[in-house]
Order: structure tokens, then C-alpha cells, then sequence
């Protein structure tokens, strides 16, 4: 199977996990799932082998991270692959999130994965919306207009562009 195919074929398992709540509310989210899947399993049967043991799973009770998708890839390998026991992240603060913290209160992890994320993609993590817009509001009272305002701003145009100011 070629690199098209398979990555195909990954795309075709993880609309299997659209029965799951809280799907990637990006499509950025959506398609680090399918890298992942990509990424980490040998070929189609192993790439289902990863979705049906997400599914199968009781525990499951939302959509997989990319971290969960390389986990479950790493124990279901065959044994005949060489491949570790056990997934060891590069960085242990993070797990190799990005992130370190706790619900609502995410922030960049040190490594390079955390100083990867963006402002804005933090923000919505943290469940942070921008500010709405308020109105101006304009001083309780505004002091009436009089003739003498409105000559002097005639004047001063007049001086502006040059012209006579004398009527």
C-alpha cells in the first residue's frame, strides 16, 4: 500500500470515531488525528486494529489525542515488530502535548512542541473568547453648540487653507 492509500484509509477510520462527543472543534485538531493514525500505525489492518480498540474501549468517553492514538498504535502492534513496551515522551512535564497545567488553566510547555503553540489555539483551549466590543459611551453631557464655536471653526478652516477669514 502506498503513502496516498494508506493515509486514506485513515482518514475513512477516523470518521469512525465521529460516535464519540467532543470531536476536534477545528479541522487543524481533526487532521493531527489522522497524522497521527498515519503516522504510527504499519498498514490498514493495524489502523483499524487502533480505532476498534479506541471504540471497544469502556474508558472512552471522547475523541482520542494524537498522544492516545500512538499509545494504543504501540500496544497493538504485532509482537513480531520490534517496537518498545511502553511510548516514552521526549518531555515529561508535557508528555509531548505541548501544554502543562490543568483544565482552564493550560499554558506552552519549555519544549519545543509547547513553544509551537499559538496564542490563539492556547486561548481557546483555555476556554478564553475574545472580549465583546463595547460601544463608546460619549460624556453624560455634552455642552451645546453656539455661533461663536461654529465661527471660530470656520476660521480656523479658512486659515488652513489659506482663505480670507473675513467674511
Amino acid at each position: 500500500m502506498n503513502k496516498t492509500e494508506h493515509h486514506a484509509w485513515c482518514v475513512q477510520q477516523v470518521k469512525r470515531l465521529s460516535c464519540l462527543p467532543f470531536p476536534p472543534s477545528q479541522a487543524e485538531g481533526l487532521n493531527e488525528i489522522v497524522n497521527a493514525l498515519e503516522r504510527w500505525t504499519l498498514n490498514e489492518a493495524h489502523a483499524t486494529a487502533v480505532i476498534n480498540t479506541i471504540l471497544e474501549d469502556v474508558g472512552t468517553v471522547r475523541w482520542p489525542t494524537p498522544a492516545v492514538i500512538r499509545q494504543v498504535a504501540f500496544d497493538t502492534r504485532p509482537p513480531t515488530q520490534q517496537q518498545p513496551t511502553e511510548y516514552k515522551p521526549k518531555c515529561r512535564p508535557c508528555g509531548d502535548s505541548g501544554l502543562v497545567g490543568a483544565a482552564g488553566v493550560f499554558a506552552r510547555c519549555s519544549c519545543p512542541e509547547g513553544q509551537s503553540i499559538r496564542q490563539d489555539v492556547l486561548d481557546h483551549i483555555n476556554g478564553i473568547r475574545e472580549p465583546k466590543k463595547t460601544k463608546k459611551k460619549l460624556p453624560a453631557e455634552i455642552p451645546p453648540v453656539t455661533q461663536a464655536d461654529i465661527d471660530q471653526a470656520v476660521r480656523k478652516l479658512h486659515e488652513q487653507k489659506g482663505a480670507d477669514t473675513t467674511p
